[in-house]
């Protein structure tokens, strides 16, 4: 993985905790800290990539963790 693909999923990671499982919310937060970490606006790429990562790591965090909510 590169830098930046490794920044992406601590991100996403990160957003996830931190939303309590809530898609949504992470991956906005997930958008605002890559923001903070890189100094600029998102390409679509970029922005895709997070969704897929928050998309994975919320799955992933789900199953690990069942009793949510």
């Amino acid at each position: 993985m590169s830098q930046l693909s490794d920044v992406r999923y601590n991100c996403a990671s990160r957003a996830v905790i931190e939303s309590h499982s809530d898609l949504s919310k992470a991956h906005v937060l997930a958008e605002r800290y890559y923001h903070s970490h890189v100094g600029r606006e998102l390409s679509m790429g970029e922005v895709h990539d997070l969704a897929s990562l928050v998309a994975q790591v919320g799955k992933k965090h789900s199953s690990e963790n069942p009793i949510q909510k």
